[in-house]
């Protein structure tokens, strides 16, 4: 598990960054990656966090339907 989380986004996918502080939940889909709702989830885009090494981590986040 990285130790810093910063999300970076996929070239192939929405390009707009999370904003600080990333939650597990949101990185992994469980909630939605703007707000934090748990409603109506649907999958959004891959999210990928830095392991420190030069590798990435993807995370497949998703949005409510407000977002």
């Amino acid at each position: 598990m990285p130790t810093e989380l910063s999300a970076l986004p996929s070239p192939a996918h929405d390009s707009r960054p999370l904003a600080p502080p990333v939650a597990l939940e949101r990185l992994s889909g469980e909630v939605c990656m703007v707000c934090g709702s748990r409603e109506g989830l649907r999958p959004s885009r891959m999210v990928y966090t830095s392991d420190g090494c030069g590798g990435l981590y993807g995370w497949p986040a998703a949005t409510c339907p407000q977002h």
